[in-house]
């Protein structure tokens, strides 16, 4: 088995990751990747951070009227 990968294929494994979804292998190979490459790194830092983040919210749908409403105040705003 080829333990080093590239930056694509380690940012597959982080988001595998997130849904616990990765083998163990996949997470081992992952971990030797983070430790040389700083850019993974701190992708998986953040990525984690997120996943826990959203986890902690309760997340609903808005409507078609509600985003229209919010894609109008953002166009305002930007104009300004």
């Amino acid at each position: 088995m080829k333990l080093k990968i590239d930056c694509n294929k380690a940012a597959y494994i982080c988001d595998k990751s997130q849904y616990k979804e990765a083998s163990f292998w996949e997470k081992i190979r992952l971990s030797l990747h983070n430790i040389y490459c700083n850019f993974c790194k701190k992708h998986s830092l953040r990525n984690k951070k997120l996943t826990k983040v959203l986890k902690n919210f309760k997340l609903k749908s808005i409507n078609s009227s509600e985003k229209e409403a919010i894609r109008n105040l953002i166009e305002k705003e930007i104009i300004k």
